[in-house]
C-alpha cells in the first residue's frame, strides 16, 4: 500500500510538471527523490495529494531533511492547486 502511494506521488508530481522542459522535469525528479522519505515520515496522510503533500512539507521545513528544504525551496505549489486553474 505504502508503495502505491508513493508511486501516486510521485507520478502526481511529474505529471503537474509535464510541460517543463527536460532540466526541469529532471530536477523535478531530484527533488520528488530528496522529499520521498520526509513525505512518508511527516505527511503521510496528505499523501497522494501533492499539493497537500507539498504544504505539509513546508510547515515541516524545520523537520525535514536539508535536501527536501532546498527542493522545496526552489518549487511552488503545482498548477491545479493554485486559485485560478483551470484544474
Amino acid at each position: 500500500m505504502r508503495s502505491s502511494l508513493l508511486t501516486a506521488f510521485a507520478l502526481a508530481l511529474l505529471l503537474a510538471l509535464g510541460a517543463a522542459p527536460q532540466a526541469a522535469r529532471a530536477q523535478a525528479a531530484d527533488d520528488q527523490q530528496a522529499c520521498q522519505f520526509d513525505a512518508q515520515t511527516y505527511c503521510q496522510e496528505a499523501i497522494p495529494d501533492h499539493g497537500k503533500v507539498f504544504r505539509c512539507l513546508q510547515r515541516n521545513k524545520a523537520r525535514i531533511s536539508q535536501a527536501c528544504r532546498a527542493a522545496i525551496s526552489r518549487g511552488q505549489a503545482p498548477r491545479r492547486n493554485r486559485p485560478g486553474s483551470s484544474y
